[in-house]
């Protein structure tokens, strides 16, 4: 059986001011220092991370990824409220005031606030970008794209998407990916929803921890032999699974495999309109 989280040893908190408002933030060490030892000075992130419109620092799927993502490197996690706006200000705060912009991240709408804050103009220019849960659609049915299509060439974009998420079709995002002129890579959590939930509950932390795991190999040297991988729950052996990285042609399957089961156990009242363009829903 996998080991629990221990939530009081997930890094050290820190706050970052941005005028008269203070932005809590934690530092997530790699190794996972407990939060009763001070930050090393010379200790850098690799990554700026931020939760989800209703989530914060200890939301269980980010406490997932902080275990997985500090086993290879360190990173920082802000919180925000739910007004996009001011979480993108909140993410250039944070990025001046650690001079580092390098690789950017969100969960849900914390994803779309990186999206944006990578593409204004600020002297610490991202390279990299790691999209948790992105909500390509939104509850109108619009499809917020025009942000992820706006991306440069110079970025590299991680998407993490689970096979239930419901603001996410698959397919559909593997068409804005096509149109992107960021190139981009794609983990698929098998049964996961928009919160990264499974079937059996169990699961859920192995197979988040696995994600946060390889989101930080791939930030070290993303693998050009392919572009799609999926993470899966082994019942036998109670272990999360990685089938490493497979070209698009072989991924296509299993993309829509996932999105024809998906929309199996789909009931009548959480099926959504069809997706509308928008190039003005951000």
């Amino acid at each position: 059986m996998p080991e629990a989280i221990d939530t009081g040893a997930v890094g050290k908190p820190f706050v970052v001011k941005d005028g008269a408002k203070q932005i809590e933030c934690l530092f997530v060490e790699h190794g996972l220092p407990t939060s009763s030892k001070s930050k090393s000075k010379s200790a850098k992130p690799s990554l700026i991370f931020t939760h989800g419109a209703g989530g914060g620092l200890h939301a269980e799927a980010l406490l997932h990824l902080y275990t997985g993502f500090s086993r290879v490197s360190s990173m920082i996690c802000f919180k925000g409220n739910m007004n996009l706006k001011a979480r993108v200000r909140s993410f250039n705060a944070v990025k001046e005031d650690q001079k580092f912009a390098t690789c950017l991240g969100g969960r849900s709408m914390g994803a779309r606030a990186a999206v944006i804050s990578a593409t204004e103009d600020s002297p610490e220019k991202a390279t990299h970008l790691i999209l948790v849960s992105y909500p390509l659609q939104a509850p109108k049915g619009d499809l917020r794209d025009q942000i992820l299509l706006d991306l440069p060439e110079s970025v590299k974009v991680l998407f993490v998407s689970g096979t239930k998420d419901s603001m996410c079709d698959l397919q559909e995002l593997e068409r804005v990916r096509k149109e992107m002129r960021a190139k981009s890579w794609r983990i698929v959590v098998s049964g996961a929803d928009h919160g990264m939930h499974v079937t059996p509950k169990k699961a859920t932390e192995p197979l988040g921890v696995k994600v946060g795991e390889l989101a930080a190999r791939w930030l070290k040297g993303p693998d050009d032999s392919g572009l799609e991988g999926e993470v899966t729950w082994n019942d036998e052996t109670e272990e999360a699974r990685w089938s490493g990285w497979n070209n698009p042609s072989k991924a296509a399957g299993m993309v829509e495999t996932a999105n024809d089961n998906s929309k199996k156990r789909k009931s009548p009242d959480e099926v959504q309109p069809a997706p509308r363009r928008s190039k003005r829903n951000r």
